[in-house]
């Protein structure tokens, strides 16, 4: 049973700081309570915390976060830490509601006096980019370090985001891609045209290629049947950011269910048109042009591609389901730019040989690989944080599973059934239930 260690109220005041006015029209970078506006001449930014989504919390209890000054603070109230691990993420959108592109010049942090509580910001990083009416979800977490020999903490900091105007000329803008066989929102693939359903039911066409430019792979986008009418279409970002915030859907607030459950009744009906469309993809292999950020959910799920699957390093995110169900029948090489593996992104995929996870990934969602034929070894990344629940479940991975240091938590059920491993060694400041690996192998505790 988890001792319960007393927990001081932890108070994080998170300011941001943007750029204000220099002179002219020259580079220009000052600390502002976030945001504030800048403005040189007819134009101005207004980078704002816009609004915070569902908290999530882990041995932690009743934590807040409020916008406060037209979205200059925002004030995170974490009183309910129990353990070392204990943690809570607080997911906040920041927009920039001007019409100047700025750039993040620093991450600033102040008055965090203990080395006792970690604070990571995933989704900000030095040298990010908000063009006008961009907006990012940053991830701010708060965890009383494992390391940490307190029996209670407190802290109350700031942290100052310091931005500068970016020099005109000095970003690559992006040129809206065209190609008949593709619906594109600028550099976003929504969909295929009918022209591209021709294209692709021509068996000679034994590949499908993503074309240069594509920067993003909608949510259903090779899935959506081409004789679906937008009303028709379900609003695929709207699903994933319910299910985001709220794992549970059974807690989603009246105000948001109905729209929900309009919008997933559509995304089922979809799935169902779909399951004779995809077949114009049958036994095509898939290929991702270098450039791609991110992939939607369910771009790709239930096509029986064929072939190895690489994703090149410039993608970043894939949201859930992405490639559930595929019917890859070679290796899978993840991008070494990949920060989170969402929940049921490659479940029941049909890859071979072995599965490397790069070390930028620091989280794995529930069912991730769950059902996957890979056949050979499987290497975790360094600085893997926490795998979710049947992330590996019923797997074909073979020989000892080796589990790094930084794993923090596994989840029930990650490995249950995956009978080909020999052997396991974790870290004994792992946390994991009993059912967490296969029955009767030996286990070492490092």
């Amino acid at each position: 049973m988890k001792d319960k260690l007393k927990q001081r109220k932890i108070l994080i005041v998170v300011l941001a700081v943007i750029l204000t006015l220099s002179v002219g029209y020259a580079i220009f970078s000052e600390s502002l309570n976030i945001s504030g506006s800048a403005s040189t001449g007819s134009t101005n930014f207004n980078i704002v915390f816009d609004r915070v989504g569902n908290i999530r919390e882990v041995e932690a209890s009743n934590t807040t976060a409020e916008i406060k000054e037209s979205g200059k603070k925002l004030e995170i109230n974490v009183p309910g830490l129990s353990m070392p691990t204990a943690y809570a993420i607080i997911p906040v959108i920041i927009k920039n509601n001007g019409d100047i592109t700025a750039k993040v010049k620093e991450i600033r942090t102040e008055g965090l006096d203990t080395t006792d509580i970690k604070v990571t910001y995933e989704g900000l990083a030095k040298e990010d980019i908000f063009n006008p009416n961009d907006e990012k979800e940053v991830n701010i977490k708060v965890i009383w370090d494992r390391s940490s020999t307190s029996t209670s903490v407190e802290a109350s900091f700031s942290i100052e985001i310091v931005y500068e105007q970016v020099v005109s000329g000095s970003v690559t803008t992006t040129t809206p891609v065209t190609d008949n066989r593709f619906v594109y929102e600028g550099t976003k693939l929504v969909r295929l045209t009918p022209e591209g359903e021709e294209y692709f039911k021509n068996s000679e066409n034994t590949e499908v290629i993503i074309p240069e430019g594509t920067t993003e792979i909608g949510g259903g986008a090779f899935i959506i049947p081409t004789n679906y009418t937008e009303e028709k279409i379900p609003d695929f970002d709207y699903i994933e950011e319910m299910l985001e915030k709220y794992p549970d859907t059974n807690e989603i607030p009246p105000e948001e269910k109905e729209k929900y459950d309009t919008e997933f009744a559509k995304f089922e009906s979809m799935l169902s048109d779909s399951l004779g469309f995809v077949q114009i993809f049958s036994g095509k292999t898939l290929r991702l042009s270098e450039g791609l950020k991110k992939i939607g959910m369910y771009s790709f799920a239930a096509i029986s591609f064929t072939g190895d699957l690489t994703l090149p390093d410039s993608v970043t995110e894939i949201d859930g389901g992405a490639f559930t169900m595929t019917g890859f029948n070679g290796t899978l090489k993840l991008s070494n730019n990949l920060k989170t593996i969402e929940g049921a992104t490659f479940s029941n995929a049909k890859f071979t040989g072995d599965l490397i996870i790069p070390d930028s990934v620091t989280e794995i969602g529930g069912s991730a690989f769950d059902g996957t034929t890979f056949n050979g070894t499987l290497t975790l990344s360094n600085n893997l944080k926490t795998i979710g629940a049947v992330a590996f479940y019923n797997s074909f991975f073979i020989g000892e599973l080796y589990i790094p240091d930084s794993v923090l938590t596994i989840e029930y059920g990650v490995f249950k059934g995956c009978k080909n491993i020999t052997s396991v060694s974790v870290s004994s400041n792992t946390l994991y239930e009993g059912d967490s690996f296969p029955e009767d192998i030996p286990i070492t505790k490092r």
